[in-house]
């Protein structure tokens, strides 16, 4: 565990690109109970604030201040959730009216004076509907809506199902009151993490930063990797179910045999060799040579121990689909045909890597990730695909078992 303080200014000096980057990171809590709160809260601080309480009134400022860029989320860094607010500016090298201050200044001000009254968020009502219909709208989506469902079946602890999708209720039941306090005790008490990328322009933003926070309390963050393996079953289990579609979508979750830690890697790396661009091995056996299938993917999710695959299928094609992935599998189990597909991702990889260090924010996410030290880069991950052996991998897929079959069938196929 490592524990990370709030009190220090980060700077990235770049000199290479055209803009500047301010982002801050508040620690807030993980509650099960805070979920709704969580999805609403970036909304009701960025689009409105006490000044500019209407959104085109907002959107205006930004571009009077010359303000490229702001968002707001939140993000799972290992145990730790934090609510991350995000500004991109121009330099003044090349926008000579730009005024860094009162950018600045504006950017804080959406943070710390929103749009209020006596009852919390005068954008409350407006805010809560728009998620409600966002959540109809993912349960509308044949895929949306089937990765949830299996998420659900697979979910062993609720880390697989802490999203406001499973958590509606909270939404119905959601005062904005208890939003306006979580906001006062998570946003508007403690120092954010604060970082800066870009040219010396910066050094005036971190002054400005540093005078607005110099009463604001830091926080001491403990962050450590956390993983939720999921427990592989004697069995494999199947649920069917019928739905309004003219699609059917078959999942299958294969999980790991005494999965560890050391393991994450060879299922990213797996799930790249089967539906990497340049292999393609899935889409090969099961649309290309069989024809069984409208699209297929894989993807893995190595924090909870599963490599999943998605097909959108003809729903007479259940049966011949599953032998037919498995027998992908078995097809896979040969050092040949492993060397082959490692040694085209290392060519993909030498070229995506060069994409990657060519990337505006590249610098800037490596330094966030190393500093909150519980993920690997992306650069990290690929150099280390590049060096497991085939024998490796053949050592890794015995234990890589089918442990989840989810049918969603269709009414009838598409065209």
């Amino acid at each position: 565990m490592k524990v990370k303080s709030t009190e220090k200014i980060h700077f990235i000096k770049n000199e290479k690109n055209y803009t500047n980057l301010i982002e801050l990171w508040f620690p807030i809590e993980s509650r099960d109970e805070d979920i709704a709160i969580r999805a609403i809260l970036p909304r009701l601080l960025f689009y409105t604030s006490e000044k500019y309480p209407a959104e085109y009134l907002i959107e205006r400022e930004y571009m009077r201040n010359y303000m490229l860029k702001t968002s707001s989320g939140v993000e799972q860094v290992g145990n730790q959730l934090l609510y991350s607010f995000r500004l991109v500016i121009p330099q003044k090298k090349n926008i000579k009216d730009f005024n860094i201050e009162k950018a600045i200044q504006f950017f804080l001000d959406t943070i710390y004076h929103p749009y209020i009254n006596a009852n919390g968020f005068v954008k409350f009502e407006e805010e809560r509907n728009y998620l409600k219909k966002r959540m109809e709208h993912i349960r509308k989506s044949k895929v949306d809506s089937t990765i949830e469902e299996v998420f659900e079946i697979l979910d062993e602890d609720g880390s697989l199902i802490d999203s406001l999708y499973h958590h509606q209720e909270q939404l119905e039941g959601l005062k904005n009151q208890d939003v306006y306090h979580y906001y006062q005790k998570m946003v508007n008490t403690y120092r954010p993490f604060i970082f800066l990328y870009g040219n010396e322009e910066l050094l005036e933003a971190s002054n400005l930063l540093e005078k607005f926070y110099k009463d604001f309390t830091p926080a001491q963050i403990p962050f450590k990797k956390v993983n939720h393996f999921l427990t592989l079953h004697p069995s494999v289990k199947t649920v069917e179910k019928e739905k309004p579609y003219r699609e059917s979508i078959l999942c299958m979750a294969y999980k790991v045999k005494d999965m560890k830690e050391e393991d994450c890697v060879f299922l990213k790396l797996l799930a790249n060799i089967i539906d990497s661009n340049v292999s393609r091995i899935l889409n090969e056996k099961l649309r290309n040579q069989e024809k069984l299938v409208y699209w297929a993917t894989a993807s893995s999710y190595s924090k909870y121990g599963f490599l999943g695959i998605g097909c959108g299928i003809y729903k007479d094609n259940l049966q011949i689909t599953i032998n037919k992935t498995e027998e992908m599998f078995k097809e896979l189990n040969d050092y040949e045909t492993i060397a082959k597909a490692l040694s085209l991702l290392k060519e993909r990889d030498d070229c995506e890597l060069l994409r990657i260090l060519d990337h505006v924010y590249d610098e800037y996410d490596q330094y966030v990730t190393k500093y909150f030290g519980v993920e690997e880069t992306n650069t990290e991950l690929m150099k280390r695909f590049q060096q497991i052996t085939p024998d490796q991998v053949l050592a890794f897929l015995p234990r890589l078992k089918l442990d989840l079959i989810y049918f969603a069938k269709g009414v009838e196929d598409a065209d």
